[in-house]
């Protein structure tokens, strides 16, 4: 009697988020970043980080029109780690679970 085994391989994809530092400098290299959710579809991971981008630059927007205003100053605009947040939001990307960059 012969045996068949395979493996089945299950791919989705990962958004991940580098580690961004109050000097906004992070790691290039994708092994390092952070999980910040698992998807089934590509379509799903970039409709999310689409939606995250937008979030983060409506809330730049109302830092710096809170700062205009004087209701706010930029120290206070750094210290609620927005400028960071945003910075990993943008660089953030959809990556294959398989993808090469990943290896550690």
């Amino acid at each position: 009697m012969r045996r068949h085994s395979f493996a089945l391989v299950l791919l989705g994809w990962y958004l991940l988020i580098p580690n961004v530092d109050s000097q906004l400098k992070y790691d290039t290299r994708m092994s390092r970043w952070r999980q910040f959710w698992a998807y089934d579809s590509v379509a799903a991971c970039q409709e999310d980080r689409s939606r995250m981008v937008t979030h983060a630059a409506r809330d730049w927007r109302e830092w710096e029109q809170a700062i205009k205003a004087g209701r706010a100053t930029k120290r206070q605009m750094e210290a609620s780690e927005i400028v960071q947040w945003e910075a990993q939001v943008s660089l953030s990307a959809c990556v294959e679970s398989n993808d090469p960059r990943l290896a550690r």
